[in-house]
């Protein structure tokens, strides 16, 4: 076995760096964490680079004094924790006092500091641990500090970092989660020049989250309020119908501080959205959680984004109710209005298509001629649709009009004024063996045309009585209109039908392939 030496300060504050500070968005928030611990009202941060070259973190805090400044540099050194009866209580961000001796490890940081009451501040040079240059400048109340070139001296550190568009990224997140975790400080995050986040600080969580996450999720945010016992929760979470993809928008803030390990909240969360929303979609939520310091502890992880509950059973059932209270007050059904109100009943939707009466057939007295074939009158029966072409009379009345008109009663009967166009049409008599002058006389009798018994019944069947259709027994869905460009509404008896339009097109192309699958190679 190796003999067990002491390592010397250079290499065992790199070590102790690396379990702090991981990238350039760990410097950003202890940093941000202690400006915060300062009473600041207004924090302004700036990267470039990705913050691999260049990062600035200035409030307008409290400030420090000109012997306390080599002395915050030092590890262990804070202004939070004095005896370990402090530990079990811990109500500031910062407390380990690891965060400025990790970022001056690995680093070249300048920092600026005055207090109200001094007339000066103070400057202060240091690279890699090593003090560089202190001194007394003229400066802005607060604390500004500058962290420039990260890793350079840990090469291999920086060649594990990500591309700086992806480092940059994460700095943004992490601000938009401080900048939510406390409204009441104006924050200001600054991105290669370019400024990307402003919060007005006045307080007002929903304008915090109109600020940072912007007006679509915002938009579809309800409030939740809710106290049990020495637990208060508030906040925002969606709408059951406006659930999300992944568990990104889900932000817990648990007494001000922002933490990713969140599994009982989360639970909880979800929970109470059971039935409310489709498999495989999260709600989104931003929630701050105010339980008893003793009653959680911080101190789990050395960049202090985990934490553990004393009582996870009680935070869950609280999460929960909350959530399930604000759902079931503020999430009500949208009340559709359309333009052109009508209001229909069942005879008036699903009454069926008035069938055509049947026709009555007619006849009248038609006039003798002389000469007309029985095969040309039915031709000319059959034309006229069957529809008033005969009108039998009282056969007296008949004789005694042929009298005063002065013709013979034994004189052939003339063809009616609806068989006439049909003489002068065709002329002549159609026979299987071509075309007579001359047609066959028709019977007559009494002013009566009469047609022999079975062509009659071969050309004119008496029409029967149509039955009336009966009305389904299952309604048909009727179209009202269209809800928020993706829904069909539809109205089925008493029920009401939502359509998918792409899930219904979607369908419509699966069940025509299958139709022509033996086409498809």
């Amino acid at each position: 076995m190796a003999a067990i030496n002491m390592l010397e300060k250079d290499v065992y504050e790199l070590i102790a760096a690396g379990e702090v500070i991981e990238r350039p968005a760990s410097v950003i928030k202890e940093l941000v964490e202690n400006s915060i611990d300062a009473k600041a009202s207004s924090i302004v941060i700036e990267i470039k680079d990705g913050g691999r070259t260049f990062m600035r973190v200035t409030d307008n805090g409290c400030g420090m004094s000109s012997d306390d400044v080599p002395t915050a540099f030092l590890r262990h050194a804070t202004s939070k924790v004095r005896t370990k009866a402090d530990l079990e209580k811990i109500i500031t961000l910062g407390f380990r006092g690891e965060a400025l001796a990790s970022v001056c490890a690995v680093s070249k940081t300048e920092l600026l500091t005055k207090r109200r009451e001094d007339t000066l501040g103070t400057k202060y040079l240091i690279e890699a641990s090593v003090k560089k240059e202190a001194s007394s400048v003229g400066c802005p109340d607060g604390t500004s500090i500058i962290v420039r070139d990260l890793f350079y001296n840990v090469p291999a550190r920086l060649k594990f970092l990500k591309k700086d568009t992806a480092e940059a990224n994460r700095i943004q997140e992490l601000v938009c989660r401080i900048a939510l975790s406390h409204p009441q400080i104006a924050f200001r995050f600054i991105r290669d020049n370019r400024p990307v986040i402003t919060t007005a600080g006045s307080g007002d969580l929903y304008a915090a989250v109109y600020s940072v996450l912007g007006r679509d999720l915002a938009s579809t945010l309800i409030p939740v309020s809710y106290t049990n016992g020495g637990t208060a929760i508030d906040g925002f979470v969606s709408k059951p119908l406006l659930s999300r993809n992944n568990r990104r928008s889900q932000i817990f803030f648990v007494n001000g501080r922002s933490v990713s390990s969140t599994d009982v909240c989360s639970a909880s969360l979800e929970e109470a959205y059971k039935n409310s929303i489709m498999t495989g979609k999260f709600p989104a939520c931003v929630l701050m959680i105010r339980v008893p310091a003793e009653s959680v502890d911080v101190n789990v992880h050395p960049a202090k984004t985990e934490i553990r509950f004393s009582d996870p059973r009680y935070v869950y059932d609280s999460v929960y109710f909350a959530v399930k209270d604000a759902l079931a007050k503020n999430d009500r059904p949208t009340q559709m209005r359309l333009s052109k109100q009508k209001f229909y009943d069942e005879r008036e939707l699903y009454a069926p298509t008035e069938a055509p009466e049947p026709q009555q057939m007619t006849f009248e007295k038609s006039e003798p001629v002389e000469a007309c074939g029985g095969d040309l009158f039915l031709n000319s029966l059959e034309n006229a649709s069957w529809a008033g072409v005969l009108a039998p009379k009282d056969s007296k009345n008949a004789a005694a009009a042929r009298q005063t008109d002065g013709t013979n009663a034994d004189a052939e009967p003339q063809i009616s004024e609806r068989v006439k166009p049909e003489q002068e049409r065709f002329g002549q008599e159609k026979t299987e063996s071509g075309l007579n002058d001359k047609a066959a006389k028709p019977e007559t009798s009494g002013g009566y045309k009469f047609i022999r018994d079975e062509d009659f019944k071969k050309k004119a069947p008496e029409p029967q009585a149509q039955e009336q259709p009966e009305i389904p027994e299952t309604p048909k869905p009727f179209v009202i209109g269209e809800l928020f460009k993706t829904y069909i509404v539809a109205q089925c008896g008493e029920e009401m039908i939502l359509i998918d339009k792409h899930a219904a097109h979607e369908r419509y192309i699966f069940e025509r392939i299958k139709k022509n699958r033996g086409e498809l190679s």
